[in-house]
């Protein structure tokens, strides 16, 4: 590959597989750019940061791949500060098990998170167990076509209680020309 855009050809796909429309449908109201602001909850109190998230088909069609960053680059550009994440997220959808495979990388922390998920009630549900008797649900909800949330969620008594870690509230960006 001569340069590195032929490698970003290589993973995006113009949509899902024609076969795959209705398991990959799940994710498709988040394709496209989104401007967040994220809120984390923290014992010493909130922080708010600005970031941007970049949904897409990818592999063939077969996947949704994102791209999160935090702060986003103009803040970063401004400010020079480089100390969040900018992570990356593959879907794809098991039909062994009815329900996403989703893992999400940081690699600035070399973090790599695996979940399941599924629709519930009118959210989407990832679910997965990183650390001994925690589990940890990321959830999209209010999906509309120019918004939604995200809030991480975690507990430590088997889903009797839930502890919220941090939310975002995201807004669709305009199309850049």
């Amino acid at each position: 590959m001569d340069s590195p855009w032929a490698l970003c050809d290589l993973l995006a796909a113009d949509g899902p597989r024609a076969e795959l429309i209705d398991e990959l449908g799940l994710f498709g109201p988040m394709i496209g750019s989104w401007d967040v602001v994220i809120t984390n909850h923290r014992p010493d109190g909130e922080e708010i940061v600005h970031g941007e998230w970049h949904f897409g088909w990818a592999l063939d069609g077969r996947a949704v791949l994102d791209v999160w960053i935090a702060p986003n680059r103009a803040v970063r550009a401004r400010t020079g500060d480089h100390s969040g994440e900018w992570g990356v997220t593959i879907r794809v959808h098991d039909p062994s098990i009815n329900a996403w495979r989703s893992t999400w990388i940081g690699p600035k922390h070399a973090v790599v998170m695996p979940f399941i998920g599924r629709e519930e009630g009118g959210e989407i549900v990832l679910e997965g167990s990183f650390d001994p008797g925690l589990t940890t649900r990321w959830i999209f909800s209010d999906i509309q076509p120019g918004s939604f949330r995200w809030r991480a969620v975690e507990s430590t008594d088997d889903g009797a209680s839930w502890s919220l870690r941090q939310e975002m509230a995201a807004t669709r960006m305009e199309e850049r020309r």
